[in-house]
């Protein structure tokens, strides 16, 4: 990593997972559109993602679908005509891996997001989250037909242990094992 960037991944020094799978997750199109527009059509401000991580920052969202589809009007009025601005999240490509960070407000988990552009739908499927708590990170994979397995690496090394299935169980994924998920990990599902 500190060949691709020696700034943010510097030797000996601290490095966020956030940055990290930033840098992984790289894409050389945008993945995520963010509009801020006044009511009467001004385009204020706009930022695009070239990633594959989404944050959902300091907002409070039930789910990512909520996220994917919440238009937020924020106490900021246009430059041109004083009206309420609204903030607008679209994709306008799918990158083939997203990942969500929930930035410590940790929203109902959905197994499948149903994702939209201009032009096009995709549906991703939950494969993997990541928790963290007491200065640690572990992880449950979340295999196609359901199955859940956990890994912390201090504990079992390379093996993983199996936590039962999404279809079958009461799995909480908000937690595991007194730490907070705190990334969710989507795959495109093949039509």
């Amino acid at each position: 990593m500190q060949s691709i960037d020696r700034t943010r991944f510097a030797f000996r020094r601290y490095t966020s997972i956030t940055s990290l799978v930033d840098v992984v997750l790289s894409a050389t199109y945008p993945v995520l559109v963010t509009q801020w527009t006044c009511s009467n059509g001004h385009h204020i401000h706009h930022s695009y993602v070239n990633s594959g991580l989404i944050s959902l920052g300091v907002t409070i969202y039930a789910s990512m679908e909520e996220h994917n589809s919440k238009r937020i009007i924020v106490d900021q009025s246009c430059r041109l005509c004083a009206s309420p601005v609204t903030i607008y999240n679209f994709y306008e490509n799918f990158a083939p891996i997203l990942i969500y960070e929930f930035g410590g407000n940790i929203p109902t988990i959905n197994l499948q997001i149903n994702l939209h552009s201009q032009d096009a739908s995709c549906i991703y499927q939950l494969c993997g989250l990541i928790y963290f708590g007491g200065g640690h990170f572990t992880s449950r994979i979340i295999r196609a037909d359901g199955q859940i397995w956990f890994h912390d690496g201090i504990i079992s090394g390379r093996a993983t242990v199996y936590h039962g299935s999404i279809h079958t169980s009461q799995v909480d994924l908000k937690t595991c094992m007194q730490k907070d998920a705190i990334m969710a990990v989507y795959t495109t599902i093949e039509n």
